[in-house]
């Protein structure tokens, strides 16, 4: 019995191990090297073999420790091949890509691998294998690690080969697409042996496999709620599972509880709702559990069931992105925790004690939710091996002395919107060594950042690096970075002096500081692909050259706006900004036409050229070419001659802003295929760009990641600056121009409108009737125009209008009634010398136009219109069939003549009985 356990024991231990060490590789399958004095040399067909296989995939010499000269024949001692010390046969190709070292194959896998019969392991994982997967591969017969994950095959076939390998006991084929194969799991369920299954990214909506299986893994893939029934039906030995990243939804279930055997789960990235099972505390074996971005809610009760019996083997909880509530338990409970990740929930209390006693901490992100304290020397003393901290808004202060020397060595740092104990930039990050992110932003220093740290991060691989929103002064050095993707964020603080050299970057933020001079240093930067830049709200000099432009060519953002830049935007090669999707130029002194050029930047959604000196005619590829265009902002500038009707094709439009111009000409009559207006914003909807900034260990804030388009907008009178609820604005604005004609009618189906301003122009006719069909409006501007009749008294039915100004034009008649149109100032209607009525101080001498159907006068109309008519009509119904019916006559004069002398006679009756009573 006890040597059956120390069996199992090991198995399970070799298994672990193989897990968390793939580089163990075919040793782990009892493969030597080969090359020990009393190695056998290969066989010459195997070698053979193996050389063809070469010359098909090795196109960048990888290889080249294999060849056929005298010091090379021994293939048994060629990079990635294993041997039997014992026949000299091939028993495993160990060719895993590594892209770091520039080693990966390519082309279509050799059919003449197929020779090496006794092969017990392969690996080509992330190469460039393309085509179809050699059905020859179910020949391999002594295959136990099969892994072609992560290749480009775009032919499977089917996967009827599998059930040729008996012995098969791991099988990687992740991120090769088995939608389209049919039966697939029944041929891997016939392997009886399997332990190890990895079909990631797959596209599977649905698994079956062995019951023999102690690993699995199918992350990323299409499976939903549907897996459970296998899974606890099947799987009765499960160490370790993952099914992250899939469209699992609904509750946990209870049965969980009843796999008792595992070590690692993974649930993270699905859509799991409702609270984690108090079952969870039966699970006594557990090592890890990533629970990250679900809908969970509730307290986390759950902790105290399972300290029950996994106190000393949990090492990872991993719970970020949830709903979770209450008080923050006691973790200390778990002595053996290396990873607690609790971040963006909304848990409260004290943090320190929660975590006062976990001395083998490596990982701490409780960033994003309702945490007190005070987190002091002596409590992070204790976390010597710590290496991610995240502590991010909370309402957590550091106390910490400036010389404070701490014990470990962090790689990522949060400390966004905490308390640092005071003004001065921390002295103790001295002690970062290779940090790959750091995020200070929004916590009050007001210093210059000291020599020493730009040493720290000059040595360091820096993905990320956030300092904004603080009083951080002085001149920032030119830095050359060792990592290609950095974030880099300054913005918001007292910077001065000229632009420093940043490179190489996929996000730059220096917006809101006192840059000065020329933009020429960024000039020579290398932009990667998709990059973005932010320089506006500073005080930036000088103009746009040629040569600055064909160095951004792959910028996605280019934000300049709020600076003192001047001359015209250069005329470009076609290939330049390609990539481009926001330009925002808005607030500078830029002048001339509109390049040519710009006709290429097909990919442009925001544009934003307004309070410029730009002049000519607007040009018809706008809207020709640019149709993705969701904001065209081109207000205050000198641009004249009609509107082009091209802009109708702009049919994602929100926002339109033609404003102080010199636009001539008649509206187009063909607004209505603005489509994106006709249809009413989504609360959720963000005008944003970027891709998710991801680490492995820790949750990184979406505003670390992504560009939020920002603009100003001019409504309700006012001018204010729209973020994050720019995507709910539906805003047309013609206003200040030189406009003619009718209002045009087509604008009543864009009925997602919240503003529309056509003042001060030269508009004329009746305001449409139906405008009430607008009901999304908030603001309406027709002030200064030439508009004349009656207000449509359907304007009563725009119950949002909080913003209304028709003065100034030849409207008449009266204001129709209603708290609506009557509720707003008089000088909403000034101007109008023929209108009358509330709230003008004039009375009309006529009665009230009738409302639009509604309102009490309405109702007192029909009331009396069916008063008179019912009076009529039985009136003369009644008469008439007296004065035409002879029978009738007499018959209703005789009744009336018997009802009189009855009534006649209890009077009389009555009389009488009064007088007997009162002699009495």
């Amino acid at each position: 019995m006890e040597e059956t356990s120390i069996l199992t024991f090991l198995t399970v231990f070799l298994l672990i191990l193989l897990y968390l060490n793939p580089n163990l590789g075919a040793h782990s399958f009892g493969i030597g090297d080969g090359d020990g004095p009393n190695s056998i040399r290969c066989k010459d067909t195997e070698r053979l073999a193996l050389l063809a296989f070469k010359r098909d995939g090795d196109k960048y010499g990888w290889l080249s420790s294999w060849g056929d000269g005298d010091a090379k024949k021994e293939c048994c001692n060629w990079e990635g091949v294993r041997c039997s010390n014992r026949t000299g046969h091939v028993l495993a190709l160990d060719l895993p890509a590594d892209y770091d070292e520039n080693h990966y194959l390519t082309g279509t896998i050799s059919p003449s691998l197929m020779e090496l019969h006794h092969m017990k392991y392969l690996d080509l994982s992330f190469n460039y294998f393309y085509g179809s997967i050699p059905l020859q591969l179910g020949n391999l017969s002594s295959l136990q690690y099969l892994n072609l994950s992560r290749n480009s095959f775009t032919e499977v076939g089917n996967l009827k080969w599998l059930s040729n390998l008996p012995n098969l006991k791991h099988l990687d084929l992740s991120g090769i697409s088995l939608y389209e194969v049919k039966d697939w799991f029944h041929f891997i369920g016939r392997l009886s042996k399997l332990s190890t299954l990895a079909l990631s990214l797959c596209g599977l909506s649905h698994i079956n496999a062995s019951s023999s299986l102690v690993s699995v893994h199918l992350v990323d893939n299409k499976l939903t709620s549907s897996i459970f029934p296998w899974l606890f039906n099947s799987s009765s030995s499960l160490l370790f599972l993952d099914l992250s990243w899939n469209e699992i939804n609904g509750s946990i279930p209870d049965s969980f509880g009843k796999m008792n055997t595992l070590l690692h789960l993974n649930l993270a990235d699905n859509y799991l709702e409702h609270e984690i099972p108090k079952s969870f505390g039966n699970l006594c074996h557990l090592q890890a559990l990533y629970l990250s971005t679900n809908n969970l809610e509730g307290e986390l009760a759950f902790i105290h069931n399972l300290s029950s019996c996994a106190r000393f083997s949990t090492k990872s909880l991993k719970l970020s992105g949830n709903r979770f509530t209450g008080q923050l338990p006691d973790f200390s409970i778990f002595p053996s925790l290396k990873a607690l990740a609790l971040a963006h929930n909304q848990l409260n209390g004290d943090l320190t004690k929660s975590i006062q006693n976990l001395f083998d901490l490596e990982i701490l992100d409780v960033s994003s939710n309702n945490l007190q304290g005070v987190i002091s020397e002596p409590i992070l003393s204790n976390f010597s091996k710590l290496r991610i901290l995240g502590l991010s808004s909370n309402s957590l202060a550091l106390e910490l002395n400036f010389n404070w020397v701490p014990p470990f060595q962090l790689e990522i740092l949060g400390l966004r919107a905490c308390n640092l104990g005071g003004r001065k930039f921390p002295n103790w990050l001295q002690a970062l060594k290779n940090p790959s992110y750091i995020d200070i932003s929004s916590a009050g220093i007001y210093d210059e950042i000291p020599t020493w740290f730009w040493k720290v991060i000059s040595t360091s691989y820096l993905s990320y690096m956030n300092f904004s929103n603080n009083q951080i002064h002085g001149v920032l050095p030119n830095l050359l970075l060792k990592f290609d993707y950095s974030s880099i964020d300054f913005s918001s603080n007292l910077f001065h002096g000229r632009l420093p050299t940043i490179q190489p970057f996929s996000f730059l933020d220096l917006s809101n500081n006192k840059f000065s001079g020329s933009i020429l240093p960024l000039c020579d930067i290398s932009v990667l692909s998709n990059g973005i830049l932010d320089l506006s709200n500073n005080q930036l000099s000088g103009g746009i050259s040629n040569y600055c432009l064909s160095n951004l060519t792959y910028l996605s953002v280019l934000n300049l706006a709020n600076n003192n830049l001047s001359g015209k935007i250069p005329n470009s090669s076609s290939s330049m900004l390609n990539s481009l999707q926001t330009l925002d130029l808005r607030n500078n002194s830029f002048s001339g036409e509109l390049p040519s050029c710009m006709r290429t930047w097909k990919r442009l959604t925001f544009l934003d050229l307004g309070d410029n000196n730009f002049s000519g005619k607007l040009p018809a590829w706008i809207g020709q070419n640019l149709t993705d265009l969701k904001i065209l902002i081109l207000r205050s500038n000198k641009f004249h001659g009609s509107i082009p009707s091209s802009l109708c094709q702009l049919q994602d439009l929100n926002i339109l802003d033609l404003s102080h111009n010199y636009m001539s000409g008649m509206i187009p009559q063909c607004l209505n295929n603005f489509t994106a207006m006709a249809r009413n914003a989504n609360s959720s909807e963000i005008i944003a760009i970027g891709a998710p900034f991801e680490l492995d260990d820790i949750t990184v804030d979406e505003d670390s990641w992504i560009y939020i388009d920002k603009a100003m907008v001019v409504w309700k009178g006012r001018a204010d600056e729209y973020v994050r609820t720019l995507g709910l604005l539906r805003v047309i604005d013609l206003s200040s121009n030189r406009l003619t004609g009718n209002f045009p009618d087509e604008i009543l189906n864009l009925t997602g409108l919240v503003s529309l301003n056509l003042s001060r122009n030269s508009l004329s006719g009746r305001p449409p009737r139906d405008i009430g069909h607008l009901n999304e409006l908030e603001s309406l501007d027709l002030s200064r125009n030439q508009f004349s009749g009656e207000i449509p008294t359907s304007m009563s039915d725009l119950h949002f209008l909080s913003h209304l100004d028709l003065s100034y034009n030849k409207l008449s008649g009266k204001i129709p009634p209603g708290t609506q149109l009557r509720g707003f100032d008089a000088s909403v209607y000034a101007g109008n010398e023929a209108l009358c009525g509330p709230p003008l101080p004039h009375n009309c001498s006529s009665e009230d136009p009738p409302a639009h159907g509604t309102g009490e006068d309405e109702i007192r109309k029909w009331f009396y219109v069916g008063l008179g008519s019912g009076f009529v009509a039985g009136f003369w119904g009644f008469c008439g069939a007296l004065a035409f019916n002879r029978a009738w006559r007499y018959a209703y004069f005789s009744a009336l003549s018997k009802s009189f002398d009855w009534l006649l006679l209890k009077v009389a009756l009555l009389r009488v009985r009064l007088l007997q009573r009162s002699q009495i």
